[in-house]
C-alpha cells in the first residue's frame, strides 16, 4: 500500500501536460493590403518547435501575388507557453464577440488552433486594446475574454514569432 501511494505522490508532482500542437493564423488588413503571419507550435521530445511564415499582400501592386518576407524557426522551451486556460472565469456567448474602435484603419484577425486532449480555438477580431474580446471555443461552446488573460499567452507566441504588433503592426514594406 505504502509502494502504490508512493507512487501516486510520484506521478503528481510531475507538471501537467504540455499542449501537443497550435496552429495560427494572424492577419493584419489596412486599405494598402495585408500581412499575414501563419505558423505552428509542435511539442517535440523536451522542447517546442515554432515555425512562422511572414507573408504580405499589396494591393496597389499586384492584388493577386503574395510575397513572402522571411521564415522564423525556433526551438523554444516548454516554460516559454503555459496555457492554463479556467472556462469558469470567463462568460459565455452564442456568437464571437468584436470591438471595432473605429480610430485607425488597422483590422486585425487572430486565429490559434490548440490541439491536446480537447481542441480549444482561440479567435480575435478586434482592433481594441490587446485585441479584446477574445474568444475561446471548446466542445461548441463559445467563452469571452474580456480582461485579456488569453493575451498574455498570445504576447509570447507573437515575441518568439518575431510578430510585429506595435503601432499599426505593419511592416515597413506594407506601408509604402
Amino acid at each position: 500500500m505504502k509502494k502504490i501511494l508512493f507512487l501516486f505522490f510520484l506521478l503528481s508532482c510531475f507538471e501537467k501536460e504540455k499542449f501537443k500542437r497550435i496552429d495560427f493564423e494572424i492577419k493584419l488588413s489596412s486599405f494598402l493590403g495585408f500581412t499575414k503571419w501563419e505558423g505552428y507550435i509542435v511539442k517535440e521530445r523536451n522542447y517546442y518547435k515554432l515555425k512562422v511564415y511572414h507573408l504580405i499582400k499589396k494591393l496597389r501592386d499586384n492584388p493577386l501575388k503574395m510575397e513572402t518576407l522571411k521564415v522564423v524557426e525556433k526551438n523554444i522551451s516548454f516554460d516559454s507557453f503555459n496555457l492554463n486556460i479556467d472556462f469558469r472565469k470567463f462568460k459565455e456567448s452564442k456568437i464571437i464577440e468584436e470591438c471595432f474602435s473605429g480610430i485607425t484603419d488597422f483590422y486585425p484577425n487572430f486565429y490559434f488552433k490548440i490541439i491536446n486532449k480537447d481542441t480549444i480555438e482561440i479567435i480575435s477580431k478586434s482592433n481594441c486594446k490587446n485585441f479584446l474580446p477574445w474568444n475561446i471555443k471548446k466542445e461548441g461552446k463559445i467563452y469571452i475574454d474580456e480582461k485579456g488573460e488569453i493575451f498574455d499567452f498570445v504576447r509570447k507566441i507573437l515575441e518568439k514569432g518575431e510578430i510585429p504588433l506595435e503601432g499599426e503592426g505593419l511592416p515597413e514594406r506594407l506601408r509604402r
